[in-house]
């Protein structure tokens, strides 16, 4: 059953919902009048897209974070929709506005932001990315998912090109001269927007769960999955994006930033989640922070992880509290599922895969050509803890011998996947 990124959440909800972690690291929250969507962070100010519940209402509120114990509302301009996310660059600030497109602000003064520019999109903004005069909104179901609107004249930003996706466009982040659209149920679109006018997909990874956020640091795209959790994928080459290994969160992951070794991921009532990504085949969850309410958003910048939490508005986290306490309470003797061998790699033919399980549950080993494309199961059954060895003779499903090439194995289970390339010399 397809899992929808909420637009709202009913006012009904409580907000002591429990959740696993610590609320020890949290230093700092200010409330803000609606539900706390999205945030920007730029020097001393935190910038959040702010939704009313059960309207088609929204707002952005400038918070002052000069003093992350003390947190304080400077000024606030209501939005002509939902104000779903929001990016800054220079003087303004500019809000995704669901039914609304996109709408730019004036920030030159904290205090009295004021909107002087709009431009409609055709279905629903969910998300925007600002490079040089260029805003790229991610347009949700749409026949043109990804908007290109020129705003070098931000009283009077124009479309300027447009793409569709394969399903909907809920997240986008941009990198040299590609946007990289978490695209719900087909996962991560790569898009070259060399030419602004005229954006064309030139690579596309599917993703297990369905894809809202993502974020990009050097030759690696984070996708936040919802129901998966936190997807990998090697993008060194944007035409062929490899899903390199994912983690499961306790709830939806609905966004991601990343900072050296760590993403921290916004899930939903699960709070803040902190991933070791320093092996992006196989990332870890390692610790988290109960926040008051529903984590939607989280900008990681200095010394703090600032985080959307719905009703709960703007509440500031001390990035290192948290890692201190996740490594510290980490049990360095609970394995954690990965491909430990492939044996011999160059293999001739017959290749033996050896991995660990920390417990006993269900796992799936499969091989994929550098395409994607399914083409040995080797086993999807129950296993006990411990660590297991399986064997591969180089053939597909139907005992046809395989291309000389490289192929990926990937084992999957409950806790996330792994990956590893086996390289076949026939």
């Amino acid at each position: 059953m397809r899992t929808l990124l909420p637009l709202i959440l009913p006012a009904a909800i409580a907000l002591s919902v429990d959740t696993a972690g610590s609320a020890d690291c949290i230093v700092g929250s200010v409330d803000t009048p609606d539900f706390a969507r999205s945030v920007a962070v730029v020097g001393t100010l935190a910038y959040v897209a702010d939704q009313f519940p059960q309207t088609q209402y929204g707002d952005l509120q400038v918070i002052d974070i000069s003093d992350p114990s003390s947190p304080f509302v400077i000024g606030s301009v209501s939005t002509q929709n939902r104000a779903i996310a929001v990016a800054v660059q220079g003087a303004y600030a500019y809000v995704a506005d669901g039914g609304a497109g996109l709408q730019v602000i004036d920030i030159s003064n904290s205090a009295l932001p004021a909107i002087v520019g709009t431009a409609d999109t055709p279905a629903f903004a969910y998300d925007v990315e600002v490079a040089g005069i260029y805003a790229y909104v991610a347009d949700g179901f749409s026949s043109s998912s990804l908007q290109v609107i020129d705003v070098s004249n931000p009283s009077s930003p124009s479309p300027v090109g447009s793409v569709p996706t394969m399903d909907a466009a809920f997240g986008v982040a941009l990198a040299g001269s590609h946007a990289y659209v978490a695209d719900g149920q087909a996962g991560l679109q790569v898009i070259d927007i060399s030419n602004p006018s005229a954006p064309v997909i030139v690579g596309a990874a599917d993703s297990p769960g369905d894809a809202r956020r993502v974020e990009v640091v050097g030759p690696y795209a984070y996708v936040a999955d919802a129901y998966s959790g936190l997807q990998v994928f090697d993008i060194s080459d944007p035409s062929s994006p490899l899903l390199l290994g994912g983690v499961d969160t306790p709830d939806d992951a609905h966004s991601v930033d990343v900072v050296g070794s760590y993403a921290y991921v916004a899930a939903a009532f699960s709070g803040l989640q902190l991933v070791d990504i320093s092996d992006p085949s196989s990332p870890v969850l390692i610790g988290s922070v109960a926040t008051p309410h529903f984590s939607f958003d989280v900008a990681v910048d200095g010394a703090y992880a600032y985080v959307a939490d719905a009703a709960s508005g703007l509440q500031i986290v001390e990035a290192q509290c948290l890692i201190t306490t996740a490594v510290a309470e980490a049990a360095p003797s609970a394995p954690i599922a990965a491909l430990l061998s492939s044996s011999p790699n160059p293999s001739p033919g017959v290749t033996m895969f050896r991995f660990d399980l920390p417990r006993g549950s269900a796992a799936r080993l499969e091989v994929y050509d550098l395409a994607g494309r399914h083409v040995r199961q080797l086993f999807d059954e129950t296993l006990s803890a411990g660590r297991h060895a399986t064997r591969w003779d180089g053939n597909d499903d139907r005992g046809r011998s395989l291309a000389s090439g490289v192929y990926l194995v990937r084992l999957t289970w409950p806790g996330g996947t792994a990956t590893s390339r086996l390289t076949l010399l026939r």
